[in-house]
C-alpha cells in the first residue's frame, strides 16, 4: 500500500538498513486495518465465494479488481459446478444481476474474482490510517509500549494499557 521509500521519507530515515522491518510493519498495519474493518485493503489476490442463490441479485464481499468475475452454479451441494455464460449477468460494483434470476438454493453459486487494490488506488483515508499505525509502531519500537514523559518538571513512564499484563 505504501512504498518503503515513502515511509522512510515521512519517518526521516536514510539508507536501507530498516527497509525489511518497515515493509513488515506496513504489511502488518494493512492486515490489522483489513481485519478490523472487515474489508481487504491489500494488493490484488484471488478470491472465491460460495453464495446462496436468492433470485435476481448477488452481493459479493468485495468489488472485483478490473470489474471481472466468473460465476458458476450447481444444482445441489456436491454437484459439479457449471460456468454461467457472462451474457447472462452484469456486474455493478459488488452487485451481480442475472437477466432471468439466479437459481434459488443453498451454497449453489460460486464467484471467482480478484479482490484488493492496485498500488495507488487504495482509499486515501485508509492509507492515512496505515501511515499513522506505521509511524506509531516506528516511534515506539523497542519500548514495549512504555514511553518516558516529562510534564511540568515531573518525569514518569506511560505504558499502553493494552500491553500491560493485567489487560491481556
Amino acid at each position: 500500500m505504501i512504498e518503503v521509500g515513502l515511509l522512510k521519507h515521512w519517518l526521516k530515515i536514510e539508507g536501507s538498513r530498516y527497509d525489511d522491518i518497515l515493509s513488515r510493519i506496513e504489511a502488518e498495519a494493512v492486515d490489522l486495518v483489513s481485519r478490523e474493518v472487515g474489508h481487504y485493503f491489500g494488493p490484488p489476490r484471488a478470491a472465491v465465494e460460495i453464495l446462496d442463490g436468492r433470485g435476481v441479485s448477488l452481493f459479493l464481499r468485495e468489488t472485483p479488481v478490473g470489474g471481472q468475475v466468473v460465476i458458476s452454479t450447481r444444482v445441489s451441494i456436491g454437484a459439479p459446478w457449471v460456468v454461467e455464460p457472462t451474457e447472462n449477468y452484469e456486474l455493478d460494483g459488488r452487485h451481480v444481476i442475472h437477466v432471468s434470476g439466479w437459481p434459488i438454493g443453498r451454497r449453489n453459486i460460486r464467484a471467482e474474482y480478484n479482490e484488493g487494490y492496485a498500488p495507488g488506488s487504495e482509499p486515501p483515508e485508509i492509507v492515512r490510517l496505515v501511515r499513522e499505525i506505521v509511524e506509531s509502531a516506528w516511534k515506539f519500537r523497542g519500548t514495549g509500549g512504555a514511553v518516558s514523559q516529562n510534564v511540568e518538571g515531573i518525569s514518569y513512564v506511560r505504558a499502553e494499557v493494552e500491553k500491560l499484563p493485567t489487560f491481556q
